[in-house]
Parts: structure tokens; sequence; C-alpha cells
């Protein structure tokens, strides 16, 4: 051709188009850094190059075939690249030199399918055979681009046989496929379906990302059985064929408990992934009878073991699978969205699920009626399910309020009302059993009720005074501190009522019956033990008496991400009492002196959940934020 006369010889032309090839290789490596930019545009130019020299002098294809380690350099440039500009123009540039827009039917016939007839080898053929072994097993998961080319080629390896058997080169198209590419497609074919068995499962339940491999393998084999269909009875039917494989391990296995992760079976949950197995599976049960019969009997066997369910004409599996967020729901039975919420939440505490899950159940109780055991059922679905959600209905059965009723699923609860309750049949269920403390161990704290006497007394043979008061404490246990909301502008401001007392004088003076006298007094309460996990509750509704109605409180009322308990808690007050009459008698700034005292270690918490209600207090909906603490530190909450 044009391009060989350039050259004084074969070596020269050989020599370019080697350093073509390396000048590509050399573009196409590393994954980006300073010099992406320019590597890339040697990319864009190195390839049209060499596809044109390809195209243009048979002498020159010879040239690329002759190149040391061609299968090497093809691997680097459409797979272990990580650039996916050069792996794209790689995968442009092999399409192009096997079958180049520009060139007619002639071209082709210019080249021989084999090479055993003295002529130079159609690069279709030089390509697939290639690239096919490398399809079995690709290295990575940047193996798109491999596919791509080999896919290409197989879809077009009909068209060329056809070539060459109408140019009377063969006597039909199937001589041609049979002679040229047969014996390489059957055993990359068998290889494949071997290599589709070994192949672990990757795609994960609610997570973004193909399987690639898989995906390329599926649709590389789909083509090669178009090509070579007696191959169908021989790997699709049986115990170990195809059609029994694609049908339960990729497509509709369930797993078994104990392999019930998001990364069971089956092996193909991505939309691209199932829609590959299943175009091979409709292509293996094409033309094949014994496929056909065995993917029937397949379906049969899984449609046997489904409910008939009323009303589902329009049911698609994928609208009942876990979200992608990777978190299971509860659905609302009606108005059962206040118990949803607040279990949603208490399940999101690592320690309370571990406990729940552990507390023994004995074996001769009535599980449909047994509170723990619902319990630890909707946990164990909230943690291991790959569902959407989870019905409620049997713990609303098994939960039984005061008059010995189950859940009304269409009256709405206060959830606060609910959270006592839940926890009163808890603490119940748990009596006798190694977790009977838990709910002191995760929610219970202590408020200490006191009563400080302003004036001098004597108890005893002991005399208090105004730098030594006499207190009159009481303490009580607590899963939630009730904080008030109304005219409040942040939960600070709620804390700082919680604890500020009332003082006791004039006609209401407080009786000291350890004085035995009416003195002046402080009565207030604060916290003497701080809990593992904080509950506040925001009195939202209260009674008006005016209307004699409930209403609901809607004053807007910050809450910050980190909450420092330290200076509402009984220790922490005494210190910086202690602290303001120091500065008060120093001549200082009490406020000054107060904001410098140090907090005890232990005292702050980080925001874990928002319970949240929206509407009146006749009727709205609950709902909640959670954040995820998945490897976060116990404590507080």
């Amino acid at each position: 051709g044009g391009l060989g006369e350039l050259f004084d010889s074969d070596a020269q032309l050989e020599r370019l188009i080697h350093r073509l090839m390396g000048i590509f290789r050399y573009a196409a490596e590393g994954e980006g850094g300073e010099q992406q930019g320019d590597r890339e545009m040697v990319a864009r130019w190195a390839m049209p190059l060499l596809e044109q020299c390809a195209v243009s002098c048979p002498k020159a294809l010879s040239a690329l075939y002759s190149f040391p380690k061609v299968e090497r350099w093809a691997t680097e440039c459409l797979v272990a690249s990580g650039r996916t500009a050069s792996r794209r123009e790689a995968f442009r540039g092999f399409l192009a030199m096997s079958w180049p827009r520009d060139r007619d039917e002639h071209w082709h016939l210019n080249f021989d399918l084999t090479g055993e007839g003295g002529g130079v080898l159609h690069p279709h053929c030089f390509f697939l055979p290639m690239l096919l072994p490398l399809a079995v097993k690709p290295p990575l998961q940047t193996c798109g681009e491999l596919f791509g080319v080999v896919q290409s080629l197989l879809s077009q390896t009909n068209r060329l046989c056809a070539m060459f058997a109408d140019a009377a080169k063969y006597p039909t198209p199937d001589a041609a496929l049979h002679e040229a590419f047969a014996p390489q497609l059957d055993m990359v074919a068998g290889s494949l379906v071997a290599a589709l068995r070994e192949r672990p499962v990757i795609e994960v339940r609610g997570r973004q990302g193909e399987d690639f491999v898989l995906i390329g393998a599926l649709n590389t084999l789909l083509s090669i059985l178009q090509l070579r269909p007696h191959l169908k009875a021989q790997y699709a039917v049986g115990e170990q064929g195809l059609v029994r494989y694609l049908y339960r391990d990729c497509l509709f296995e369930s797993p078994s408990a104990e392999e019930c992760t998001p990364d069971g079976l089956p092996k193909c949950k991505m939309p691209s992934s199932r829609k590959s197995a299943f175009h091979l599976l409709r292509e293996l049960a094409s033309g094949c009878p014994e496929a056909y019969r065995e993917l029937l009997q397949e379906m049969l066997r899984l449609h046997s073991r489904r409910e008939l369910r009323q009303g589902m004409y329009l049911y698609q599996p994928s609208q009942v699978d876990k979200a992608p967020c990777g978190f299971v729901g509860l659905r609302n039975l009606g108005a059962t969205c206040y118990m949803n919420s607040l279990l949603q939440q208490l399940f999101h505490i690592p320690e309370f699920r571990a406990n729940v899950l552990q507390v023994p159940i004995a074996d001769n109780v009535d599980r449909a009626e047994d509170l723990m055991w619902q319990l630890q059922c909707l946990f164990g679905y909230l943690q291991e399910s790959e569902k959407q959600y989870y019905e409620t209905r049997s713990l609303c059965s098994a939960y039984k309020d005061y008059d010995g009723q189950p859940v009304n699923t269409s009256l709405q609860m206060d959830v606060d009302e609910y959270l006592n309750m839940l926890f009163d049949r808890l603490e119940t269920a748990i009596k006798g059993t190694p977790q009977e403390c838990l709910l002191k161990e995760c929610f219970g704290g202590k408020v200490v009720n006191q009563i400080i006497c302003k004036d001098a007394v004597t108890v005893g043979d002991e005399v208090f005074d105004g730098d030594r008061p006499f207190k009159s404490e009481r303490e009580e246990t607590f899963f939630t501190l009730q904080l008030e909301v109304k005219h409040k502008r942040n939960i600070l401001e709620s804390l700082d009522l919680f604890v500020e007392g009332e003082v006791l004088e004039g006609d209401n003076k407080y009786f000291c019956e350890e004085a035995d006298q009416k003195v002046d007094a402080v009565k207030r309460v604060c916290i003497s033990e701080l809990p593992k996990t904080l509950i506040l509750h925001l009195k939202r509704f209260e009674f008006d008496l005016d209307c004699m109605k409930k209403v609901k409180v809607n004053d807007f009322c910050e809450f910050p991400m980190t909450l420092d308990m330290d200076a509402y808690t009984r220790d922490g007050i005494e210190r910086r009492e202690k602290a303001a009459k120091e500065a008060v008698k120093q001549g200082l700034d009490p406020a000054s002196a107060v904001a410098q005292v140090e907090s005890r270690e232990g005292s702050g918490y980080e925001l874990a959940g928002v319970l949240v209600h929206t509407g009146t207090a006749d009727s709205g909906h609950y709902y909640s934020y959670i954040r995820d603490r998945c490897g976060a530190a116990k404590g507080g909450g």
C-alpha cells in the first residue's frame, strides 16, 4: 500500500508501529497525577495514528501482530490502565482496526481468516482469539472496555463469515465459522461457565456498584451461544446446568439464616447484572427444548412456594427490598407512627439492642403473646432483614396496656406516655434474667429533691449556717427528664428552669423537722446521677383551662449537637455556688468565676436522635431523626 512505499524497508515500518504501540502504553500507565492531561492527549493522538497505519497497510497490521508480548500490551491498554480516557481510546482503536468505517467489503476480503493461506490474518481474527481468554477471568473490575471489544467482535463474527462465504472462499458461513473460530469459542464457553460458578458474590444489597466482571461474562457467554447454539444443551441442563445456576444463584435464591448478609445470594442484585442474567436465560431456552423444560420446572418450583396474594397484580420484588441506605423500616398500621419512631430510636442504641436480643425466653411461654419475644423479633428483623420494612402487628398484639388490651392501631398515643408504659412492661419481662438491670444501666439516672435551709439551724449537736447549710434530700430514679419549652428559646433555658428551685419564706416557710422549727429555705431538683443515654422530653402538650382542652405548645426551642450536663448536677451546682461565694468575698465577678468552673468527666452528651411530632394535640404524625452509631463509643446519648 501507499504507507509501505514511504519506508525503505519493512523493518522501518515495523519500528514505527512498535513505537506507536509503546507510546500508547506509556500514555495509558498510572491513575492520574500532574501529567494526566498530557498523557490523555498523547493517547488521543497515538491510537488514531496507529489505526490509520494498520488500516492503510496490511504490513502495518503484521507489524502490530509481531509486537513483543502483544497480549500483555492489550491487557495493559484495555484493563490495567487506571485512566478511563485511555481505556476508552483503546476500545475505540481495537474496533476501528477490525471494522474501519471507511472501508468496504473488498478491504476485508484482502485478509485471511486463519493465516494459513499465506495472506495477512484479518484483525478481527487476531484480536478476538487474543482477547477472549482475558474475558474469562479479567484481573480487575476496570474491564468494561475489554468486554465491550469482545462482545462487539463476537456480534460481527457472523457478518465476517458471510462475507467470505459470499466471495466463494468458503462453501457456507458455518464452514468459515467452524474453521476460523469454533474451537476457541467452544473452549472459552466452557471456561466461562466454570468461571461463573466460581465467581464470588460481589454485589451488596443497599449499595451502589455493579459486578462488571460478572456482567461481562454473562454477556460474552450469551454472544458465544448465539454463534454456537448446539452448546446450549451441553451446558444448560442438569444439577450443574446453567439454567438452574442462573435462576437460583444469580437471580432468585434466598440466603440461609447463616448466610443472610448484604453480600449473600443472589449474585445479581443490581438491575444491570439481573438484566444480563435474564437475557442469558432467555437465550438458553430459545431453540433448546431441554433448557426450556428446565427453566419451566424452576419457575414452577419457585411459584409453588409463594402464597397467593390478592390484589398484587403489579407486584415488584424491588419495591419491597431494603432501601439503599441499608436500614429497615417499620410499617405504619394506621396510627402507630409514635411507636415506630420510638422503637427505631431504641433499636439504634447498640448496647440496648444487643442486650434485648440476648434476653432468654422460657420454652413454656406463649411467644405470640410474649412482649420480649416479639421485641426480639422486631430488633432481629431490623438488624438482619433484607426487606424494606417489618410488620409490627404481632408486637401490637403482644403489648398490653394497663387494662390488658392490645395496642389500638387506629388510635394515636403520646409518645412519652407510651415510652413509660413500654419500660414498665420491659422491666417486668426482664426480671430474673441476666439483663434485669438493662433499663437502669442504659437509661437510668437519679434526681435529688433538695430543701436547703437558708437560716442557721441546729440538728443534734451540729450547727448549720449559710456557709454550710442544712439540706434535706430525697433521691428518685428517672428514665426521662421532663423539660418545659413554653417561652424557652433553647433547652439550656429549660434545664436552668429545671434546677432553678423555689424560695420558701414568709407564710410559706419550710418546717424543718430535724431542727423542729420553721426556716427560710430553697426547694429545688437537680441531678445526682447521670444516665448513659439521656432522654429529654420536651413538654409540648398541656391542658388549657380556659378552653378546657389539650393544646400543643408550638414555641420555637433550639437544642445543641453537644450538651454538657455538669451544671445541672448536684455536684456541679455546689461547685459553682462555692466558686460564686469565693468570688464575692474577694470582690470579683461571680459570673466569671462560675464560667471558669470545669465540668467533670462523663457529663458530656452528643445528640443521637430527635423524635419529632408535627400536627396538633388531637392529631398529627411522629417521625425520627437518628444518628447511626455503629462503631461509635458507648456512653452519652
